[in-house]
């Protein structure tokens, strides 16, 4: 008997990491694994890979953790100043890896915000 295989995510490991972590600063959203999931067409092993590589990532260069909330989401840690330095980072390189989904998920998703 043969078993079914998930295909494989069209995006690579940064481009999904970069998703992820611009995801978590969204205002008013929470983001969970099968958030994640949907968003990046990869499953829940390989959303927790990413959650991890972009931790280790943003704690090596900005000081900051990514934390599981109370209510099953994650949300990044750290002073404002190192959030925002974070922030500005990830989008000039969401710009260059990803910009389909800056200019249709992640703009729109803080037009909608304010």
């Amino acid at each position: 008997m043969m078993s079914t295989l998930a295909p494989p995510s069209v995006l690579s490991a940064p481009q999904r990491r970069c998703q992820v972590l611009l995801t978590l600063f969204l205002p008013g959203q929470i983001a969970t694994t099968q958030t994640f999931s949907s968003l990046n067409g990869v499953d829940d092993a390989t959303v927790q890979e990413d959650i991890i590589g972009a931790g280790l990532e943003i704690q090596r260069y900005h000081r900051l953790t990514i934390a599981t909330a109370q209510n099953g989401g994650y949300a990044i840690e750290g002073t404002p100043l190192n959030q925002r330095l974070c922030l500005l980072q990830w989008l000039r390189r969401g710009l260059r890896i990803c910009p389909t989904f800056i200019a249709q998920h992640f703009t729109p998703t803080l037009k909608n915000c304010s």
